[in-house]
């Protein structure tokens, strides 16, 4: 079986993985992460608290896969409830098949483990149950690739569970 069937497998998966368990879990939001890792977001509520949450992230870059948790709080800096400005830090796990030009002395294949950050801003839709999202996530990996990765950053939109 080819890597990029297996990676897609994977992700659909956990995609239904998480549908099926939304309720149970109570998931407030999944959907679609455009950028770097792209992939599947999603957020619940961190100890039943508005301004916290906790947010995965199951992302493929290349032949890669990797998975992110973080844990973040959110202000409403316009002191408007659809406007979230959101930061916190987590780690992550990931699992990378080929080499690259940029981290070419590690085995192939290979895993990364480190810890992110994230920080960026958001727009909850008031009339359709949807969530709006810019983030920069840079990440330092103890084990693996490279050290410092500065250039994360990507678009998501959510499906609100309301």
């Amino acid at each position: 079986m080819s890597k990029h069937l297996t990676k897609g497998m994977i992700i659909v998966v956990m995609i239904a993985m998480f549908q099926i368990t939304a309720e149970a879990q109570q998931i407030s939001m999944i959907g679609a992460r455009v950028g770097y890792p792209f992939g599947v977001t999603f957020r619940l509520p961190f100890n039943n608290k508005a301004n916290a949450i906790f947010e995965g992230i199951v992302g493929t870059r290349g032949n890669s896969i990797s998975f992110t948790a973080l844990f973040e709080g959110i202000t409403n800096p316009a002191q408007r409830s659809e406007f979230e400005f959101f930061y916190g830090g987590g780690a992550h796990l990931g699992f990378y098949g080929t080499r690259s030009p940029y981290w070419d002395t590690e085995p192939d294949p290979f895993f990364g483990l480190g810890i992110d950050g994230i920080v960026g801003v958001g727009w909850n839709f008031t009339n359709v149950p949807v969530n709006l999202t810019f983030d920069y996530k840079p990440a330092v990996n103890f084990i693996g690739p490279g050290s410092f990765w500065y250039g994360d950053a990507a678009v998501s939109v959510r499906y609100v569970f309301r």
